[in-house]
């Protein structure tokens, strides 16, 4: 055999190996600590009407809205269980929402760009 077809070969077992699963995200042990990461990020509502949490969960109660469009500052992260799923809720500062509502940019300038794309 020639050395192409070895590295070929490896490369090939490599690809196969590493593309298997091993198991759902579910499995991993993400402990429930506030805060995520630290690097500063913005929000820009995506949703047509939101309604913001004092808390992240279900049992946070609503303490004010937003619209479509709306850019904030992240101020924390925090991953709950719910179940077998796991929801991911960002804090706004304002109030805290599920991810699904919002998209996240790494700057303030590309927050307000995609802002002005949602009008």
């Amino acid at each position: 055999m020639n050395s192409g077809r070895i590295i070929l070969l490896l490369v090939l077992t490599l690809l196969v190996a590493a593309c298997s699963r091993h198991g759902s995200l579910n499995a991993i042990d993400i402990p429930a600590t506030p805060v995520l990461s630290s690097d500063e990020r913005y929000a820009v509502i995506i949703e047509p009407y939101v309604s913001m949490r004092d808390q992240p969960g279900e049992n946070g109660i609503t303490i004010a809205h937003s619209r479509r469009g709306d850019i904030f500052t992240v101020k924390g992260r925090r991953i709950l269980e719910l179940g077998d799923a796991r929801v991911l809720w960002i804090d706004l500062g304002a109030g805290w929402v599920t991810e699904s509502s919002v998209q996240l940019y790494s700057g303030e300038d590309k927050a307000r760009t995609a802002a002005k794309l949602l009008d």
